[in-house]
């Protein structure tokens, strides 16, 4: 099974899905009101490579890194744009995992100047990070030379471990009625 992102997402999702004759999977975002495609026909014009598959987060150990490393193929296609291709993480969930985050360095590579790049993503977790065993994916993405609304993405998973202690349930936790507001708006829209 392969899983693809939604382009728009975590708050998007796909309503309605058709397959076409040409072999083109069709799709509605309906938050993001868009109509996409998937063609895994296109010719990607780099690779990606990782040197980490699964990463745990611990007490001790609240911040990790990840390389990534991005090979311009040279397959003399023309079809997709090498100079702004963007690295990034996604799939956390539908509302995203509370309590993870990172940054990458550089987060846009240009492939037309250098056959090979690598880029460095730090990820950490907060204390009150849900523990157990998620699935995200190392996105590395860039436009197509002629419609720049379309995107080619490569997607490599990553495993995190969050083996953190339980946190304290928010029912214990007093909070202010404006801590929750933009927390409740994004979840109720969604």
């Amino acid at each position: 099974i392969t899983e693809y992102d939604v382009p728009t997402g975590p708050l998007s999702a796909v309503v309605y899905l058709d397959a076409s004759n040409d072999g083109k999977v069709w799709f509605t975002e309906v938050l993001a009101n868009k109509i996409g495609y998937l063609d895994t026909s296109i010719p990607v014009s780099f690779d990606i490579q990782v040197d980490k598959e699964k990463i745990n987060f611990t007490e001790k150990e609240t911040s990790n890194q990840v390389k990534v490393t991005v090979n311009n193929l040279k397959n003399n296609y023309d079809l997709i744009s090498l100079d702004n291709i963007d690295i990034s993480l996604v799939g956390m969930t539908d509302s995203g995992l509370d309590g993870v985050s990172f940054t990458a360095t550089p987060s846009v590579i240009d492939l037309n100047q250098e056959n090979q790049i690598e880029s460095t993503i730090d990820l950490s977790v907060d204390k009150n990070t849900k523990p157990g065993i998620y699935q995200i994916m190392i996105k590395v993405s860039s436009t197509e030379q002629i419609d720049k609304t379309m995107t080619v993405s490569k997607l490599y998973p990553l495993t995190i471990n969050v083996d953190l202690p339980k946190p304290i349930p928010s029912s214990t936790i007093k909070k202010t009625d404006s801590e929750f507001i933009i927390k409740d708006i994004i979840q109720n829209a969604a």
